[in-house]
């Protein structure tokens, strides 16, 4: 279940993103028509319905077969491997992705209370300052609780300038838990946003940590 609060506005800094060691759980179970996937990862789990999304390594695979620069995609493999636990693509093949990644922070995530909007309002202004800095849009931040657990909602867009395609929207989610610090972001493209963030937040709602 997911609820909605106010937004943030004061700054703290945030850990610099760092590779990590992944672990998949391979169970599938089956729920109405969608096929049930769980990935876990430093002990976040996720449950993904592979009837809608498409693991990095299916997609990638598909890609090498029918792309005209299959190197193009062994490029986003090794870039993906680098830079997150987990990728899914939307299974339409419309661009849109979901990404997980998560990295080893120690006590600071312990003190990184995201219900406490004075905290989340440092971390959502560091963001802004990082991230437009990075020459993006940040349009804006806000707290979410998704499966009980509170969550800084960050929403950004990148024009097709920078892209080199089309005008590009993302929604990263953000937790601390335990050690870690945990993000899993949403990217479409920015027309298409609205009409498959009901799939993202349908992954989102299933959330758990141990």
């Amino acid at each position: 279940e997911r609820i909605a609060e106010e937004e943030t506005t004061t700054e703290e800094t945030t850990p610099e993103e760092t590779e990590v060691v992944t672990e998949e759980a391979p169970e599938e179970t089956s729920q109405g028509d969608a096929k049930i996937e769980e990935f876990a990862t430093n002990g976040c789990t996720i449950k993904i319905d592979e009837l809608k999304w498409l693991d990095v390594k299916g997609y990638l695979e598909l890609s090498k077969m029918t792309s005209e620069n299959p190197e193009a995609a062994i490029a986003l493999e090794e870039q993906m491997k680098a830079t997150c636990d987990a990728a899914y693509y939307y299974k339409s093949l419309s661009g849109a992705n979901l990404t997980i990644a998560s990295m080893e922070v120690g006590e600071a995530a312990s003190q990184m209370d995201l219900s406490d909007n004075i905290i989340a309002g440092m971390l959502a202004n560091n963001l802004e300052r990082e991230l437009t800095q990075s020459g993006v849009t940040f349009v804006g931040a806000e707290m979410e609780k998704f499966n009980g657990n509170p969550s800084l909602v960050i929403t950004i867009e990148s024009p097709a300038i920078m892209t080199g395609t089309v005008d590009m929207r993302a929604q990263m989610c953000i937790f601390y838990e335990g050690t870690h610090q945990y993000a899993v972001t949403f990217t479409s493209e920015k027309e298409n946003f609205d009409k498959y963030k009901p799939d993202f937040y349908e992954v989102m709602d299933s959330i758990t940590f141990n």
